[in-house]
């Protein structure tokens, strides 16, 4: 037997017996093809490793779910364990350690330090050079300019401030305020870029006003393209995450202030338009809201109106700017009674605004004159036919009105034509010419 397997090897060399396994299955094989021989364990050699690949995969992803379930579980645990803030009573309150009022101004009375201010607008008024004005003096230290210095008792102290800037790029902003080559405060940061979400927003302002152990002051500027899905939930989303950042900036002794530049409904441009969008949400949540209007004297004349303010009872009070182009864009109180003469800085395009549809003054374009009667067309008399119908906005066609329908026709009278002189509308006098038609009493 034993010489019989060693003469069949000898007569064929090639002969070979493999038997493999790959702990699930067992494989043999039993031929005289090296070359098939070598396919068939390359492919079971691959076939091995791709089970491993796979059943790692499927550990790695079983281990994923299960921490991201720990965590969530571990959020939840926190959440339900953080004991609610301690009652106090109104005594207690009323006797802790403030600030002075006058000290915790930043920009005179509209503004003070954590409130939430509203800026708002038609497009193109000048909301941004506004805000922007009012975030440079701030860092500054410098008073405001845009109230009388008689109203501005006290310098406020040099605040952090983070401008969002969703409408300019970087390259935008050195053009308008790089050429003047003003040395601007190293306090004030600017953050060019937009956000999907509140949440990813406040991320960012989180993060930002964590590294910094001072009082801050946030512009966003404006909030119809920095979260450019501003659905009323993202406002109140909004609102909520500034209220959480604040309470807990203030555990720390410190300040966050927010000033939101947004639009109003938009209107023809130099007229003004107090319906701020998303009044339910943003005029209802803040602490101050202010609005910029065209004044009618030019444009680089506005007036700032308070539409609200819960601190001050100055709503509803308005005044008089000037943009100041030096030593960079803003705007300045202007003293209406210190300008020698106003028609001399009115804009041709601005003059031919009227504010106020009740004007009937004999200057105003809009409005004639009736003083000098001699200039006044006079009214003509015009007399109606005697066969003319008072027309009426629903007339009933009559036997009478469809024998007048027949004899207007036929002497040539055209739909409109009878329809002014009997009272029906021009439709109804063309569906009973058909009518008449078909009942044959009126033939062409």
């Amino acid at each position: 037997m034993h010489n019989q397997m060693a003469n069949q090897f000898e007569a064929n060399p090639n002969y070979c017996e493999i038997s493999y396994g790959n702990g699930i299955c067992k494989y043999s094989y039993k031929g005289s093809n090296p070359f098939k021989d070598t396919m068939k364990s390359g492919l079971a050699f691959s076939f091995t490793v791709m089970i491993i690949l796979g059943g790692c995969c499927y550990i790695n992803r079983r281990f994923r779910s299960k921490s991201k379930n720990v965590q969530a579980e571990s959020r939840n645990d926190e959440q339900v364990i953080t004991p609610l803030p301690e009652a106090k009573t109104l005594n207690d309150v009323c006797s802790e350690k403030s600030e002075d009022s006058k000290s915790s101004e930043l920009s005179g009375e509209l503004l003070d330090k954590g409130d939430s201010l509203v800026i708002y607008s038609s497009p193109k008024e000048g909301k941004s050079t506004l805000a922007m004005g009012m975030c440079i003096d701030m860092a500054s230290g410098n008073k405001t300019k845009l109230l009388p210095g008689a109203e501005v008792q006290s310098k406020p102290k040099p605040s952090r401030v983070i401008y969002y800037d969703s409408e300019s790029s970087e390259k935008d902003i050195q053009k308008r305020y790089g050429k003047f080559g003003y040395d601007y405060p190293d306090k004030l940061s600017i953050v060019c870029r937009t956000f999907s979400s509140a949440d990813l927003l406040f991320d960012d302002i989180d993060k930002r006003v964590e590294k910094y152990d001072s009082d801050v002051v946030v512009c966003l500027d404006n909030l119809a393209n920095i979260i450019p899905k501003g659905t009323s939930m993202e406002i109140n989303k909004m609102f909520q995450r500034q209220k959480e950042l604040k309470n807990e900036v203030e555990a720390r002794g410190l300040s966050v202030t927010f000033i939101i530049v947004t639009h109003s409904q938009k209107t023809t441009p130099g007229k003004p338009n107090e319906n701020i969008k998303g009044s339910s949400q943003l005029l209802n949540l803040s602490t101050a809201c202010i609005e910029l209007l065209p004044s009618g004297l030019g444009q680089e004349y506005k007036i700032i109106k308070v539409q609200m303010s819960r601190y001050r009872a100055n709503g509803g009070k308005s005044w008089t700017v000037k943009r100041v182009e030096a030593p960079y864009p803003h705007f300045e109180y202007c003293d209406m009674a210190h300008v020698e003469d106003v028609p001399s800085a009115q804009n041709k395009e601005m003059s031919a605004v009227v504010t106020s549809d009740k004007c009937k003054s004999p200057e105003c374009h809009k409005f004639p004159s009736t003083r000098n009667k001699d200039m006044q067309p006079a009214k003509q008399n015009r007399q109606k036919p005697k066969n003319q119908i008072q027309k009426r906005r629903y007339v009933t066609v009559t036997s009478d009105i469809q024998e007048r329908i027949i004899e207007l026709y036929i002497q040539g009278y055209g739909v409109s034509e009878i329809g002014r002189e009997l009272g029906p509308c021009r439709r109804t006098i063309a569906r009973w010419i058909k009518i008449l038609k078909d009942e044959g009493r009126l033939k062409e």
